[in-house]
């Protein structure tokens, strides 16, 4: 289980995003609306990125896999045949 020190805590302010410099205080919530979007649809993103990118590694090794048994079943053969 991991120390709860190095734990970020969720009452942690976050740093400042760049756009809170230009933004008037009448557009503020709209700001943090965005946002609070931005991060609900990062969280949804990285999960399929990381199926994805599973699913690429295992079509690789099947893939290395497969290789390997059609050279050893082609030297197999040549070997027969001579």
């Amino acid at each position: 289980m991991a120390d709860q020190s190095t734990m970020p805590s969720i009452m942690e302010s976050k740093p400042m995003h760049p756009l809170h410099q230009i933004a008037k205080p009448t557009h503020k919530l709209l700001l943090k609306q965005w946002l609070k979007e931005e991060e609900l649809i990062l969280g949804r993103i990285i999960p399929k990125e990381t199926q994805i990118d599973s699913a690429r590694k295992e079509i690789t090794m099947l893939y290395i896999f497969w290789r390997g048994i059609k050279r050893t079943e082609s030297s197999w053969l040549s070997a027969l045949r001579n």
